[in-house]
């Protein structure tokens, strides 16, 4: 079942909550859909924690070897390391953290391996959108321009399945000038007056 959360309370471990998929190449160099799954991570959970961790640190490998615009990995889970603390003592956070990944059970004990993008929003009910903080697709498959890739329609399918499927609101964020070109070609409402932010 897909549930709009608003505020967060800790669901104990991270749950499906959308269905999504992405595109990638065959051995004859075309392209057919894969199902993916969206989930809703629990910071307080200690597994949770732990493929935050794991893919921060994977990852920034990666993206040292692709070098291609920023990276957030680490801030998202900065961030989560900080909700985890105001959720034990509040008990609730606006803060949620969801992950792409192309498992499909089992996703009380997600695989780092299977992950393919994270991201950390702020939902609020004060608020008509929720705030895209950090969008981080896997370096490796991340969008670079180029239309030849193994993996596409990552960042795209999740950050639209994430705000129609889940948080039912648009999504208001502010890019960097590496992501820009991404936001630009999956379609996002640039604003005219404010540089670099985008409503998708």
């Amino acid at each position: 079942m897909i549930t709009n959360f608003n505020t967060f309370n800790p669901s104990f471990k991270s749950e499906y909550v959308a269905d999504s998929h992405v595109l990638v190449k065959n051995s004859s160099g075309e392209y057919e859909p894969l199902e993916t799954s969206i989930v809703k991570l629990d910071v307080t959970d200690k597994n949770d924690m732990k493929v935050l961790k794991t893919i921060t640190k994977d990852w920034a490998k990666e993206y040292k070897k692709y070098n291609y615009g920023e990276h957030y990995s680490s801030a998202i889970l900065w961030t989560a390391k900080q909700e985890k603390k105001h959720i034990q003592n509040k008990g609730y956070t606006n803060t949620q953290f969801y992950m792409m990944t192309t498992q499909d059970d089992d996703f009380k004990n997600l695989n780092p391996k299977n992950v393919l993008a994270e991201v950390e929003i702020f939902n609020s009910d004060a608020c008509e959108n929720i705030l895209v903080d950090y969008l981080q697709v896997r370096p490796k498959y991340k969008f670079n321009g180029t239309k030849d890739r193994p993996v596409k329609k990552i960042g795209e399918n999740f950050i639209k399945d994430l705000t129609n499927k889940v948080v039912n609101k648009k999504g208001s964020l502010f890019s960097d000038q590496f992501s820009c070109e991404f936001y630009r070609a999956i379609g996002a409402e640039e604003d005219d007056e404010e540089r670099f932010a985008f409503v998708v």
